[in-house]
């Protein structure tokens, strides 16, 4: 008899003869179904004790009675069971009913698959998917570091979870396949694989799984590309053609995937304009020879966060307004540019003021009285005295301190051993007692930095070593040395004089600060 499957995330209405629900299996009360797929039933059930919520997952029975589905569930349990992620669903429990069917108790989890979310939404803004993804790679990672690999990576598998405070994150699911032999391929509604004795599904299977050959990490990374692609685009990178017969699509499918060329995400979506580099990557991961594929789900990671670097800063293109505008009056002042002016000004009178006072206080006597102003003779007055100054001296304004021009300079330790930057190209500190005149000190001759090929082949190297240091070291760095790598690369290619040449050394000098910090 014909089973209906319905689509990932769609509740289910208990069946009225279902003998579980109101049991109590392994010490949870059944509550009711959740939902079913292709190898077993999810119900939600209730600690008594604990008054919390769990799901349980219980084979089929007519799966149940083949002993490599049987095995394969235990092999799940055991999987789930050795990965602790945050991204991973947990498992708490594991045991018999009493029918012999085996049961695996996880936590409860409230949300959606990504599958019902594409189903509804069609397609991903970049920024959430690419969020997305980055939780997904680190399950993904967390799994492919103990030797696990999914098999059956596809929206379906990736459930959305609301946690407490409305924050939403990845979970991971079905870990059926991970790590085991083939099993017949997890059918959706529009087509039943239930022969076809391939581990996958159609849609999201690598070319190697496909063709029967053992799957890798670089598998999961095809399946991880292939929802990249669905969750920018809205759409699957190969079509199933639903005029055939149900065997022939899944035959003609999962012939796309091994020989027919992918399109890119521009040409599947030419209404978005997606942020630099993720069309490359999606290429990457769509590859048909796993070792033309990233090395890792780590590297995958690093790029999407580059690219999602890129995301935040792209600019806004504006046509620039072919008529030259009007020139504009010149602006007064700003506030704090007067402020700053009326500020010091004061601060020199003060200065000013304050010379003055330490100089009068050492004048050896005071003049004699001056004589009364002719206009006020007539009026009584007491003249006070008024010292006279020495002729020999000159009240002057304070002079500013003397900045040597090697103050100037970065520290040299903090930058690269440059000829331009040596201790004996700096001209010398002037002593406090100096003066004002300005003193000629000879420079030593600076070596020319000529931009040639050898020039720019070290500087590549730098700079590579730079980026693979970079890329190892904390998020905010490698996010900047993202941003910064590209143009560095250009300024080398470009450099063609000796100014471009240092100004190339200056910048990787601080790259190199910035990575190593020194």
């Amino acid at each position: 008899m014909a089973r209906t499957v319905l689509p990932a995330g769609v509740l289910m209405q208990p069946p009225v003869e279902d003998p579980l629900v109101g049991q109590t299996v392994g010490g949870y009360v059944v509550e009711y179904a959740l939902g079913e797929g292709a190898m077993g039933l999810v119900y939600r059930v209730r600690h008594p004790l604990l008054n919390r919520h769990f799901a349980i997952k219980v084979l089929r029975p007519e799966v149940a009675a083949d002993a490599t589905s049987s095995s394969n569930f235990t092999r799940e349990a055991q999987t789930l069971s050795s990965l602790k992620h945050p991204a991973i669903i947990d498992i708490v429990g594991f045991g018999p009913l009493a029918d012999g069917r085996q049961f695996m108790v996880m936590e409860y989890l409230v949300g959606r698959t990504l599958e019902r979310e594409l189903l509804e939404e069609g397609r991903l803004e970049p920024e959430r998917a690419l969020k997305l993804c980055d939780e997904i790679l680190d399950g993904l990672s967390a799994a492919h570091s103990v030797d696990v690999i999914h098999r059956d990576l596809k929206p379906s598998n990736v459930f959305l979870a609301k946690m407490s405070g409305g924050r939403e994150v990845v979970k991971l699911l079905d870990f059926g396949l991970a790590k085991h032999q083939p099993s017949p391929l997890a059918a959706r509604p529009s087509i039943n694989a239930s022969e076809s004795g391939i581990a996958g599904t159609p849609e999201y299977i690598a070319p190697e799984q496909a063709t029967g050959l053992q799957a890798s990490k670089q598998s999961d990374l095809y399946s991880f590309g292939v929802m990249l692609f669905r969750m920018l685009t809205g759409t699957l990178p190969f079509k199933v053609d639903f005029d055939l017969p149900e065997s022939a699509q899944i035959l003609g499918l999962m012939t796309k995937h091994v020989r027919e060329a992918p399109p890119t995400i521009e040409q599947a979506a030419s209404d978005l304009h997606f942020p630099e580099g993720l069309s490359e990557l999606v290429a990457d991961l769509l590859k048909k020879n796993p070792a033309d594929r990233p090395s890792s789900a780590d590297t995958v990671r690093k790029r999407l966060r580059r690219v999602f670097h890129n995301l935040d800063q792209q600019t806004t293109h504006v046509t620039p307004n072919p008529l030259p505008p009007e020139p504009a009056p010149a602006p007064n002042p700003r506030p704090k540019q007067r402020q700053r002016l009326l500020v010091g000004g004061v601060m020199v009178l003060l200065l000013g003021l304050v010379a003055g006072w330490s100089f009068w206080g050492a004048a050896p006597a005071p003049a004699p009285a001056a004589a009364p102003s002719p206009v006020l003779a007539g009026a009584k007055t007491t003249p006070a005295p008024v010292p006279a100054p020495e002729p020999a001296l000159e009240l002057r304004e304070p002079e500013p301190a003397q900045v040597a021009p090697s103050e100037l300079v970065v520290p040299e330790e903090e930058l690269m051993d440059l000829a331009l930057l040596k201790p004996a190209n700096r001209r010398p500190r002037l002593p406090s007692t100096a003066p004002v005149a300005p003193v000629s000190v000879p420079l030593a001759p600076v070596a020319p930095c000529a931009p040639d090929a050898e020039w720019k082949k070290r500087a590549r190297a730098d700079l590579n070593e730079l980026a693979t240091r970079a890329a190892t070291s904390a998020a905010e760095v490698t996010l900047w040395a993202a941003d910064r790598e590209r143009p560095l690369s250009a300024a080398i290619d470009a450099a063609a004089s000796d100014t471009e040449c240092r100004a190339v050394g200056l910048e990787l000098a601080a790259f190199k600060q910035k990575v190593t910090g020194r």
